[in-house]
């Protein structure tokens, strides 16, 4: 094998799949002090799009085409390409959106955030930064366990993620998180030239002021009784149809047990969730032992929600809860 040959050669990738994962790579998940976020964001730069020919010579560059590379960092000391995207394409770095971010936060008046948990792609091409707000902005709705606000941020350098931004509320049971969101800032960009990641935080001070609305919502929540006739149809029926039988089963069961659980047969697509035979894998941290509430309802699918592998499936899951907890009202 040549030297060129070497260097293009490429070990197939696993991973498993019952490890977290984004768009087939593999992703670390980090809890950390907010302050120290940038010191493990990689950076990135762009290139034409050409290819160098086994004896050297270089082709032609494509004229609407470029490569993203992200720029060697403590533990590869090479250049990485990550990404070809067109010539219009708006390189939007990690870096350059954290710090949008973190001025937007202090034009707001709030200097005190400490927390976030930081969420990257194997070569750091896909970030999810979630920012856990001071505690002014939790409260508690009602069961002695308080919410809290959190902002957060999904990028990619290579165009294969939308560049969003969303506020949502985190509850912290026993170290277990519970993600409901309902807040209304919820932004989509696509990454194209002349964007601006200050022109997506500019409805965050507005948004904030909303939030309080929803502490409202959701303490509301907690006092609409559903019956359990009516929670089954539910389950068996719009909730099916969004997530499947299993994630509509393991519902079910955090309803009426306070438990989680894996299916005890294989089963056909035709079956009712509530009736699927399922045994108990654990106790879910701060579900009732039995459902009454919406509020019950929303944390048990916000439960299934996080514990998605896939990253972007955890963030389009949770954004569906709100409109599936009316098809329940």
């Amino acid at each position: 094998m040549s030297s060129f040959e070497k260097l293009l050669f490429r070990p197939p990738l696993r991973r498993n799949i019952n490890e977290p994962g984004w768009l087939g790579s593999k992703v670390t998940e980090r809890d950390l002090a907010f302050p120290t976020v940038l010191e493990l964001l990689p950076e990135f730069e762009r290139r034409p799009f050409a290819f160098y020919q086994p004896d050297g010579t270089l082709t032609s560059v494509n004229p609407r085409l470029d490569t993203i590379l992200r720029k060697p960092t403590k533990e590869d000391h090479n250049f990485q390409p990550v990404g070809v995207v067109g010539v219009n394409y708006g390189l939007v770095s990690h870096r350059e959106l954290v710090n949008a971010v973190d001025d937007a936060l202090r034009k707001a008046g709030i200097e005190d955030i400490t927390r976030a948990r930081l969420t990257l792609t194997e070569f750091g091409e896909r970030m999810h930064l979630c920012i856990v707000f001071p505690d002014r902005f939790s409260f508690d709705p009602g069961d002695g366990n308080r919410i809290k606000l959190r902002l957060e941020v999904i990028n990619s350098v290579d165009g294969s993620s939308r560049l969003r931004i969303l506020l949502s509320w985190f509850r912290l049971v026993c170290s277990n998180g519970l993600v409901v969101g309902v807040t209304q800032m919820d932004v989509y960009r696509r990454h194209v030239r002349g964007i601006e990641p200050n022109e997506v935080l500019f409805a965050l001070p507005d948004r904030l002021k909303e939030a309080k609305e929803e502490m409202e919502t959701l303490t509301n929540w907690r006092e609409i009784f559903v019956e359990l006739d009516i929670l089954e149809k539910w389950v068996n029926g719009p909730l099916k149809k969004a997530w499947g039988v299993k994630a509509a089963a393991r519902t079910w069961l955090i309803c009426i047990r306070g438990a989680d659980g894996e299916p005890t047969e294989r089963y056909e697509k035709s079956v009712r969730p509530s009736t699927l035979p399922m045994n108990l894998t654990m106790m879910v941290p701060g579900a009732p032992s039995q459902s009454n509430s919406l509020f019950d309802v929303s944390q048990a699918l916000a439960w299934i929600a996080k514990e998605r592998n896939e990253v972007e499936e955890r963030i389009q899951w949770r954004s569906q809860i709100p409109s599936l907890i009316e098809e329940l009202m």
